[in-house]
């Protein structure tokens, strides 16, 4: 499959506000738009911290070559500022980008950052459709981005941007193959694919039997707590309600797998992926245009500095 180039969103700032437009973090923010957009990202998603200075600065980003995209951003309107998702062509696949934005973290005012699997959910359908595949890049917390795979079959890549976890490497979950890289771009995550609308191959026998003996194990938790004799207390249902959610949990994973090796005994060719996580180091050798992007970025900060400090000795 050729390169597809994307990332799940909080790129330009660190912190979610801002108090001034005019700044070291305003300038490095626009030398990265123009970083991104020299090496031709797909998409990118539009991360909460990416909103820091506006709408108006993150469309002008747009405008400089990021592909923003968030399905469950809304302006005042309540229009999406941005696409929900793109298109792109690799080859003899259409491979649906949707992009989902954290809604926890305090944004501007006149945003509104939608539940992202309920308009996750309403956009499913249409791209389903259309696509070949779907990937989803969301900058919710990693619990969030499992639940997404685990309700949408439709979805077979998720790319996180959970700072909070660092580097995740591939998992599979109801397959999905959910991944991450660390924050502040200290690592590339490069995910090779080989797409056959097959489920993943994974070996999973050995997991495959110890999910069996964890349901057994379940089972007899369950069975151990119907003998209880008080069964109206809060104590029992709430044990009851752990217990109920686990095995649900255990099933599905077992269910993923099943699915898996059925297809596989069917002759189906078996979908496959595998990843690198590469340290980014200084003594890298360095892209001739990007570096003079970034040496552009450090003019504009020094003259803004000079400019401060004469600001400054006037007052």
């Amino acid at each position: 499959m050729p390169r597809l180039l994307v990332d799940a969103g909080n790129v330009l700032f660190n912190h979610a506000e801002r108090d001034s437009k005019d700044s070291i973090e305003t300038i490095t923010a626009k030398g990265i738009s123009e970083i991104y957009g020299a090496m031709n990202y797909h998409a990118v998603a539009v991360g909460p911290f990416d909103l820091a200075a506006g709408l108006d600065f993150i469309r002008e980003s747009g405008e400089t070559g990021i592909p923003w995209v968030s399905a469950n951003i809304y302006d005042e309107k309540g229009k999406r500022p941005f696409k929900p998702y793109i298109t792109v062509n690799t080859g003899d696949l259409a491979i649906g980008v949707v992009g989902l934005t954290d809604s926890e973290t305090t944004v501007n005012k006149n945003i509104e950052v939608r539940d992202a699997i309920v308009e996750l959910g309403t956009l499913i359908p249409e791209i389903a459709v259309n696509h070949d595949m779907i990937i989803v890049l969301s900058n919710l917390s990693h619990d969030r981005s499992i639940e997404i795979s685990k309700r949408f079959a439709e979805v077979k890549v998720v790319v996180g941007a959970d700072r909070r976890k660092g580097n995740i490497t591939p998992l599979l979950s109801n397959d999905a193959v959910i991944m991450q890289t660390d924050s502040l771009g200290k690592y590339l995550g490069v995910l090779s694919v080989s797409w056959f609308h097959a489920p993943w191959k994974v070996d999973q026998t050995n997991k495959l039997a110890q999910l069996k003996n964890h349901l057994k194990s379940a089972d007899r938790q369950l069975d151990q707590l119907s003998t209880e004799k008080d069964k109206t207390s809060q104590g029992y249902k709430n044990k009851a309600l752990i217990l109920e959610r686990n095995k649900e949990k255990i099933l599905t994973e077992i269910s993923a797998i099943e699915t898996a090796q059925k297809a596989e005994t069917l002759g189906l060719t078996p979908s496959t992926f595998d990843a690198d996580m590469i340290a980014l180091e200084r003594s890298l050798p360095q892209d001739r245009k990007i570096s003079a992007i970034v040496g552009s970025i450090k003019d504009q900060i020094n003259s803004y500095k000079i400019g401060q400090a004469a600001a400054s000795n006037r007052q």
